[in-house]
């Protein structure tokens, strides 16, 4: 149990520090990094000790974020979240890179709450 919560941290880390680079590759400066784990937004944020394979994780990001960047990190739950989930879900079922521009209609239900 305890291995399968320390993998699942870690790819949260994996998702900050990807979505980080994404948003340095289209030039983004000001991000919003929002996730339902909350031992990695407090590892991210300092508050809480990662283990060594986490720490490196935690390095790259920090290494990530450039000086003229603002990234704000923060827990919301996973209810408050749905449409990151269902999209999540919907990926899955992609065999390729897509870029999504328009609301997938298997997700606009969330969108219009």
């Amino acid at each position: 149990m305890q291995t399968e919560i320390l993998l699942i941290i870690q790819s949260k880390l994996w998702g900050m520090l990807h979505g980080i680079n994404l948003a340095k590759e289209k030039w983004y400066r000001n991000l919003e990094i929002h996730s339902h784990a909350n031992d990695a937004i407090q590892m991210v944020k300092g508050l809480a000790n990662p283990n060594q394979h986490e720490k490196l994780i935690l390095d790259a990001i920090q290494a990530s974020i450039m000086p003229a960047m603002t990234v704000q990190f923060s827990h919301v739950y996973r209810e408050c979240n749905k449409v990151a989930d269902l999209l999540a879900k919907l990926a899955f079922s992609f065999t390729n890179s897509v870029w999504i521009e328009e609301v997938p209609s298997q997700i606009q239900h969330a969108v219009d709450i």
